[in-house]
């Protein structure tokens, strides 16, 4: 016989089905850890009040969650409309401040 050997049908449906499956594991893995991430993320509890005169807003947020949350961040729709870096803009990563008014 001349030329390569290419196997037989069973065992080319076998490979594709294998790599097949293993493709399907992956996406699989992938969804379940979206998932499992969107559930502690919904256990974030934000909330606020005001605002008051001469107070402004208080935010609280609350991690009811048994991971910690990384950068979590606050923005007020106002601010977007003021460049980013002023006092009245939304504030830079790293940017500190200053506690709330209380």
């Amino acid at each position: 016989m001349t030329g390569m050997d290419w196997g037989t049908v069973p065992a080319w449906f076998s490979a594709v089905g294998t790599t097949g499956s293993l493709f399907l594991a992956l996406a699989i893995l992938l969804r379940d850890k979206r998932r499992d991430d969107l559930t502690e993320a919904r256990k974030l509890v934000i909330s606020w009040k005001g605002p008051e005169a001469g107070v402004g807003h208080k935010v609280h947020i609350t991690n009811a969650s048994d991971r910690p949350f990384i950068e979590v961040a606050v923005f007020n729709l106002d601010q977007w409309a003021c460049d980013a870096g002023s006092p009245d803009g939304p504030m830079l990563s790293g940017e500190s401040r200053g506690p709330l008014p209380s």
